[in-house]
């Protein structure tokens, strides 16, 4: 039988922290939470892309806004606050709280 090496008293160390890492409480609460979230959510977590979780309005307006705001900055940044959410009124993009610090994600 080999002595143990320099090499296994290692190994064993990092696996003895990795294991009191994945049994600590907050590890053991983080993952009882996310997967509490994903049952509470399960439709929206069922069909990602198709879905729009709880409330239709905020997120489909701060969605339309950013994206309004990369497209105009990209196509004509000249006419960024007339958006076409409204068509015909002019400066429709400030008619409600503007998320243009977002444009370079949009």
């Amino acid at each position: 039988m080999p002595r143990p090496g320099r090499t296994r008293n290692v190994t064993h160390g990092v696996s003895a922290r990795i294991g009191r890492v994945v049994t600590h409480e907050w590890t053991l609460a983080a993952l009882g939470s996310l997967l509490l979230a994903a049952v509470m959510t399960w439709p929206t977590l069922k069909h990602p892309m198709t879905t729009i979780p709880q409330d239709t309005a905020d997120p489909t307006l701060q969605a339309w806004q950013m994206a309004w705001a990369g497209h105009a900055l990209t196509t004509d940044p000249g006419s960024l606050w007339d958006g076409n959410a409204f068509y015909p009124d002019r400066y429709s993009y400030a008619f409600s709280d503007t998320l243009l610090g977002y444009a370079p994600f949009g």
